[in-house]
């Protein structure tokens, strides 16, 4: 052993897989999951993609770590391809059918991604309540029966936002459809759990206070989504 071995000199230094393919990677990937990938966005990965390969290129031109450096060029080139092709398909039938060209379609898609992401909020403040509630039906105690009225209201203030901003509106949606059937079994399940514990919660002299709130909750709910 020489002593540029003995000190560590020489040696080929570990290659390391830049951060920056892994995040194009993820974001391909994305792209991908959407039905109408983002045409912005494309372009950014796009000239991401290139200087991936650019530095993966200088590498090979220096001689160091070449079969990783081809390796990651080929497999970024190769993602980035599947998600052109998929633009393209898109693109393809988009005027076939005579209908909204592509760009039209993606802003589209987007506006009614963002309707989704704007009605997934409430869904989840509405699920918070619903569970609160559900809960306390099968552990709540005395002290903390006063807490009921809020929580009922908090149910059927999102259920009432929810039907008038989003039920209604975009219906159609079956992103949207599916938050509404979602809504009405939660409020079934809240039902039955207070059923299956109206027992204890008569023997702890719970039971007029929280089928109040059942009661309140089940009216106007089925008032709004009838």
């Amino acid at each position: 052993m020489g002593i540029a071995d003995l000190f560590g000199f020489g040696k080929k230094v570990p290659f390391r897989v830049p951060r920056e393919v892994a995040e194009v990677r993820n974001k391909i990937a994305a792209e991908l999951r959407e039905n109408y990938p983002n045409l912005e966005r494309y372009r950014e990965i796009k000239k991401e993609v290139e200087w991936v390969v650019r530095q993966m290129n200088d590498l090979i031109a220096k001689k160091e770590h070449v079969s990783e450096a081809i390796s990651i060029s080929d497999d970024i080139q190769k993602r980035l391809e599947g998600l052109t092709a998929k633009i393209k398909k898109n693109t393809a039938e988009s005027k076939a059918g005579g209908g909204q060209d592509y760009v039209e379609k993606n802003i589209d898609y987007l506006e009614r991604k963002s309707i989704r992401n704007k009605a997934k909020t409430l869904f989840t403040v509405f699920l918070e309540a619903q569970e609160a509630f559900t809960a306390y039906c099968r552990e709540g105690s005395r002290d903390k029966v006063l807490d009921l009225g809020p929580v009922a209201d908090s149910i059927i203030d999102t259920v009432s936002e929810l039907n008038s901003g989003f039920f209604k509106k975009y219906g159609q949606d079956k992103e949207i459809q599916m938050m509404r059937e979602q809504v009405l079994e939660k409020i079934s399940e809240l039902n039955e759990s207070f059923t299956e514990n109206s027992g204890r919660l008569e023997q702890q002299g719970l039971k007029t206070a929280v089928d109040a709130n059942v009661q309140k909750i089940l009216l106007r709910v089925a008032r709004e989504l009838s």
